[in-house]
């Protein structure tokens, strides 16, 4: 009976101009962990675009909740992909048994490693067209539906979705394109909703029903749909029919735009800011003002006796597109004028 030889597995190297182009990617532990889990996600290779549609950055690796950087590693050691096959050239009383070809050499590897801090925000805020007080929105941005952005933003979706949610960003109900708020108009729009809280003994510090939440809403209702609820969703939740503010939430966002709409280049002194940041919060939190909360977007100077916005543009490489919104041509057209309830009064004479 013919027996398969036992002199090893035969292995052949094809030519190099025959190669097969592979890349091996190295996992961490996690992500191992995480694709043989039971019920593996799945995972999204990512970028940030340049001008006209160029790759820029490096690609990451995302997870539905994390982000991990890829990088090219280069290594000494020489290695080959190898296919395996039913040995070709077998004779004619032996078995045909296991060939190994050598299909590749690959030059370097890929690794991945977690990001250690997200900036998703500032990725968003150069990508989108700002909306400010006056109706009008930044003609040099993206035109994009959240869904376009999410694909553009080099994060992983819940990091992305936590950024849209603090820069109380949201859609346009006609078109479905994205726009951020100026901090002059958030801040604007909750000194209302703070205004009709006192007005109608609303206590925002407690759950609210929908009475409350609709009570909040008064004179507000030619804003531009959704914005007034972007606003909310940057520090409140719903459970069932009652809302709740995070106290911690709302009094950090209130300084950052506070602190952006009064000092986005030029300081301002420490007193003063916090002083307006206490005024735009309701009574029970403004002792849980303190700079520390805000320390990711401000900077010191005199000694620490002035303040100024730490800019968007900072997280990001050297060279990038500036986040500041210059405010040109009109999203939102000509039929209402909601902004003019924000134009300084006028003074009696």
């Amino acid at each position: 009976m013919s027996t398969q030889a036992e002199a090893g597995i035969p292995l052949s190297l094809r030519p190099e101009e025959q190669h097969q182009p592979f890349r091996l990617l190295e996992l961490p532990p996690e992500l191992l962990s995480l694709l043989t889990s039971e019920n593996p996600p799945a995972l999204q290779l990512k970028s940030t675009e340049g001008q006209a549609g160029e790759a820029g950055g490096n690609a990451v690796l995302c997870t539905p909740t994390k982000t991990f950087n890829i990088r090219q590693k280069n290594s000494s050691n020489t290695v080959f992909i190898l296919q395996s096959g039913v040995e070709a050239h077998a004779s004619d009383n032996a078995i045909p048994g296991l060939e190994l070809t050598a299909i590749s050499k690959p030059e370097s590897t890929l690794e991945t490693l977690p990001v250690s801090k997200s900036i998703a925000a500032a990725h968003i805020r150069q990508i989108l067209p700002v909306l400010a007080t006056t109706g009008q929105a930044s003609a040099t941005r993206s035109a994009l539906t959240k869904a376009q952005l999410l694909a553009n933003v080099p994060f992983s979706d819940a990091e992305c979705d936590n950024a849209f949610r603090e820069l109380s960003a949201f859609s346009d109900v006609t078109t479905n394109h994205c726009m951020i708020p100026s901090a002059k108009l958030k801040i604007e729009t909750w000194l209302s909703i703070l205004e009709n809280s006192r007005a109608n003994a609303v206590d925002l510090t407690s759950e609210l029903n929908s009475d409350a939440i609709l009570s909040l809403k008064d004179g507000l209702e030619d804003l531009p749909a959704g914005l007034y609820e972007a606003v909310l969703c940057a520090f409140a939740s719903k459970s069932s029919d009652l809302t709740t503010i995070d106290q911690d939430k709302v009094v950090r966002w209130v300084g950052l735009n506070r602190l952006e709409a009064d000092a986005p280049k030029n300081a301002i002194s420490v007193s003063a800011f916090k002083s307006s940041w206490k005024d735009g919060l309701p009574e029970k939190l403004r002792e849980k003002v303190d700079l520390p909360l805000i320390a990711d977007r401000h900077i010191l100077s005199a000694g620490g006796k002035s303040i100024a916005f730490k800019d968007y543009t900072l997280d990001l490489t050297p060279g990038a597109e500036g986040a500041g919104a210059q405010e040109g041509k009109s999203a939102l057209g000509t039929k209402r004028k909601w902004h003019e309830k924000f134009k300084p009064a006028k003074k009696a004479t």
